[in-house]
């Protein structure tokens, strides 16, 4: 017998009729109280309208009349609210002056005070508030008032062309960030013709994937802008840093150097080495440079091609019969007793972006990645000193194929989004679970339009595919410029080019890349040099910036080596001179001798 007809046969036996639903006195007999509340929910939200449509009862918050509101007659509705002195203010002003430009300083609280109080036209060194030391009142207006000369914009040729290259360079950053306000939905008030360019070259700079990074602008607490370690400047979004910075200002800004581990370490690195023992390792010969760096806790050895820094720090010459290597898992390698101390230094790029944001230099990797602690310490000092919020949002922006979506693998420690070598593959944001408290967002990558960026540029920074590229040759001699010869000669074992068709014929004919009638396959070979350069297989990189400081200190510093060296070589010639005087006088004859 079935169970639905025992459980009612019991309940008739018992005199249960009841279905669990409370009757309610006044319903309907067959509607209980639930079933009542759920079709009220249907019926809910509307306004009630009579047989000629007009409305009885207007829907919730939709009634267009209001009750008659009384106003306190009080005399504090018509005084000040807040009163600040002027001391006061010049105070505060000083205070935030000196955090402002702190790229390590955090605003926790916001004081209840205009923030447009705090602007320079207010304060004594802007130009508006000296107007009347250069142009009184008494010489401007009334009897005694002067005829006005003309401001010139320049006192000579030099500062009028200082002048004109300066407005030059507003203008182009003002044309940039217009276009860019203008993909955002922004008000773009000035109109500018673009320059004709290739349909393939204005890849992420579509209206969906901007409107994607609105929405992981618009939900994050901490923005990640992930910068390619070998060109930081070339994949840094300015644009969009100073749309956060004008409109968002309560948001932070991080930067991420990814790929790390394709640049030499003295350019995106912090190295912290006390004392490094060596291991000597026979049997195998590298070049005869080889540097010296921390990797993950262990000590490793880099690259030959990492010795384009000649002299810096973390760099040795070795000798053709011996080479010198660390931690190797080898089990021809025995340990020695050579031990000397290393000075700890900063990376250049970590040292030189520090100065707007905080940066941090990252490699990532699920099993072997490099400043994931480091990441992860940063984002929980964000949600301890947001402690107000139940949670923080981490959204990750930059250009495509810089590394986002491995960057949250590597924190996950497993694979949760979608990565490929390939430019576009994360089509619209993700959110993923870091922690309780730490959510991350991935943002499709984004290419903001510039002016000063080259279709060579777009192509090598990986923005777009190298499939789609119709032409691919013509990009060549700009690659060979970016790389050294020595490199290219290691990498594809080629010498001899004098141009890019000599080098792209030489590769072809050396993989058998040949045509009908034996012409070699200057497409293909073109595409698969460039799919080389953007996926690190050809070592390359921009080089920092060196500041003015540092190149004054080392100025310094060669002067005093100059002197030194002047002062060995006078001292030199003098014992020379002595010892040549000595010599003459030991060979003259005894009566000649004094």
């Amino acid at each position: 017998m079935a169970t639905g007809k025992t459980e009612k046969a019991r309940r008739v036996r018992q005199n249960d009729l009841r279905d669990g639903n409370l009757r309610v006195k006044g319903e309907n007999f067959y509607r209980d109280a639930k079933k009542v509340k759920h079709l009220n929910m249907y019926k809910g939200g509307k306004a009630v309208r009579n047989a000629k449509g007009e409305v009885i009862k207007a829907a919730y918050l939709q009634d267009t009349k209001a009750p008659t509101a009384r106003v306190d007659p009080n005399r504090r509705w018509f005084g000040n609210t807040r009163v600040i002195a002027q001391d006061a203010l010049s105070h505060f002003r000083e205070a935030m002056g000196d955090k402002k430009d702190d790229s390590y300083t955090v605003l926790l609280k916001r004081n209840k005070l205009p923030m447009s109080l705090l602007d320079e036209k207010d304060t004594a060194e802007s130009p508006s508030a000296r107007i009347l030391e250069t142009e009184s009142f008494e010489k401007t207006f009334g009897p005694k008032a002067q005829r006005k000369k003309p401001a010139a914009v320049a006192g000579s040729l030099e500062e009028l062309a200082q002048a004109t290259n300066d407005d030059q360079t507003k203008f182009e950053e003002k044309q940039d960030l217009n276009a860019t306000l203008g993909l955002m939905g922004g008000v773009d008030t000035d109109e500018f013709s673009a320059e004709a360019k290739e349909f393939i070259f204005s890849k992420g700079q579509s209206k969906r994937i901007w409107n994607e990074l609105y929405k992981v602008i618009d939900s994050s607490d901490v923005v990640i802008h992930v910068l390619d370690a070998r060109d930081p400047l070339g994949t840094r979004c300015q644009s969009v840093e100073q749309y956060i910075k004008k409109e968002c200002p309560h948001k932070h800004l991080i930067f991420v150097l990814n790929k790390c581990d394709l640049v030499p370490t003295w350019v995106a690195d912090v190295l912290f080495v006390n004392m490094v023992c060596l291991l000597q390792l026979w049997e195998i010969d590298f070049a005869n440079y080889c540097v010296i760096s921390f990797w993950n806790g262990a000590v490793a050895c880099c690259a030959p091609f990492w010795s384009q820094r000649p002299g810096g720090l973390g760099l040795y010459e070795l000798n053709e019969s011996e080479t010198w290597l660390f931690r190797s898992k080898r089990p021809y390698i025995r340990t020695t007793a050579s031990c000397f101390p290393l000075l700890t230094f900063q990376a250049a790029w970590v040292k030189h972006l520090s100065k707007d944001y905080p940066t941090l230099a990252f490699h990532a990797s699920i099993t072997n990645s490099f400043g994931k602690g480091s990441l992860i310490q940063l984002l929980r000092q964000f949600s301890v000193l947001h402690q107000d919020r139940k949670q923080i949002s981490v959204g990750f922006i930059g250009y495509p194929n810089t590394g986002k979506s491995s960057i949250i693998n590597t924190l996950r420690k497993k694979k949760v989004c979608m990565v490929a070598p390939i430019p576009g593959e994360t089509k619209v944001w993700q959110y993923i679970t870091l922690m309780k408290r730490i959510f991350l967002i991935d943002c499709p990558g984004i290419v903001p339009p510039s002016t000063k960026d080259t279709e060579s540029d777009i192509l090598f920074r990986g923005v777009v595919r190298v499939e789609h590229v119709s032409n691919p040759e013509q990009f060549i001699p700009d690659l060979l410029a970016k790389c050294e010869r020595k490199h290219l000669e290691r990498t594809y074992e080629i010498k001899g080019w004098n141009n890019s068709t000599e080098f792209i014929e030489l590769l072809a004919r050396k993989n058998g890349r040949l045509l009908k009638g034996g012409e070699p396959d200057e497409t293909g070979v073109a595409k698969q040099v460039i799919t080389d350069f953007n996926r690190g297989k050809i070592p390359w990189f921009v080089a920092p910036p060196q500041d003015t400081e540092e190149r004054t200190g080392e100025d310094k510093k060669a002067g005093y080596k100059r002197k030194r060296a002047e002062r060995e070589e006078r001292a030199e010639a003098a014992e020379q001179a002595e010892y040549e005087a000595e010599q003459e006088h030991d060979l003259l004859p005894k009566k000649q001798k004094v």
